[in-house]
């Protein structure tokens, strides 16, 4: 079984072993990758406010 994610959008997949090589369309964004046996890291997102104190609100 191959992991992998959308290197566009991070959506996560699992695929058979014998789906590695071919080309994949993401059911979330519409990008078309290669699916690879290694994992694609996420898309990176900012983090999250750890308080109320840090989030700020716009006038």
């Amino acid at each position: 079984m191959l992991k992998t994610q959308c290197p566009h959008c991070g959506a996560s997949y699992k695929f058979k072993d014998s789906s590695e090589g071919k080309q994949f369309k993401c059911k979330q964004c519409g990008d078309t990758f290669r699916i690879r046996s290694e994992s694609v890291p996420p898309v990176e997102q900012p983090p999250l406010p750890q308080s109320a104190d840090d989030f700020e609100l716009p006038p």
